[in-house]
């Protein structure tokens, strides 16, 4: 999910570089002018730090950023040589992601965005557990919707007791996935990048079985029957 930022030389007059980058504002892509903010260098360690300003260009935004740059030598900025694999780009503050789709109902989105961002943040027990909390408010929603009542309130007995035209059991197994990595999370276990990752997938997966197919499956069935109603 983390993509590795490179910038580009700009020969104008006051403009020091050039970045594409999510914006942290609208979160779309945009590709900014950037300005020379600070710089610092590490004679002993060999090492530089430059600071740049940059501004969203999309009108309804304008976000502004800052951009730090890791450089690998110790070098005013006049001699930074643009070799992506002598620095690295951190956007600040980072783009975070927001989840949002048709269908879905808005505290249970809130709550996997949160996750999505402990994800993208590195803080992987904290996705593990959010991701786990989000699965068992979006079963019980189901649950209560379908007017089924699991045997107990123990999220593996709320995820067999779903109907299977609400989720296959290939859906329910991979519910189950994000159980145990959340259940880990919660008894000290270590949470891995790639286990957060699949938490994170398998969660969102199961959200577009429950809820994003079946929204737009009805919309698609409403405007058939509309069209089919104007043709009489």
């Amino acid at each position: 999910m983390l993509e590795k930022l490179r910038l580009s030389r700009d020969a104008r007059p006051g403009v020091d570089a050039r970045l594409t980058y999510r914006c942290p504002g609208c979160l779309q892509a945009t590709s900014s002018d950037l300005d020379l903010v600070s710089q610092l260098q590490d004679y002993e360690e060999g090492w530089s730090v430059y600071y740049l300003s940059a501004v969203c260009v999309h009108d309804r935004c304008r976000h502004a950023s800052m951009i730090e740059v890791n450089y690998g030598t110790n070098a005013p900025w006049e001699e930074f040589d643009f070799d992506v694999d002598h620095y690295r780009v951190t956007v600040q503050p980072p783009a975070l992601p927001k989840y949002v789709r048709d269908g879905v109902p808005y505290q249970l989105g809130e709550e996997l965005t949160e996750a999505l961002r402990c994800y993208e943040s590195q803080f992987y027990i904290a996705a593990a557990l959010v991701g786990r909390r989000v699965l068992q408010g979006a079963v019980r929603s189901q649950l209560s919707t379908n007017s089924v009542k699991a045997p107990t309130d123990r999220l593996g007995d709320e995820i067999k007791a779903l109907p299977d035209r609400v989720l296959s059991p290939q859906w329910k197994e991979a519910a189950d996935h994000v159980r145990y990595i959340g259940n880990d999370a919660a008894h000290a276990e270590p949470i891995t990048k790639e286990e957060a990752s699949s938490l994170i997938e398998f969660t969102t997966g199961v959200f577009t079985q429950m809820f994003e197919l079946p929204h737009r499956l009805s919309k698609a069935t409403a405007a058939r029957q509309q069209k089919k109603s104007a043709t009489k």
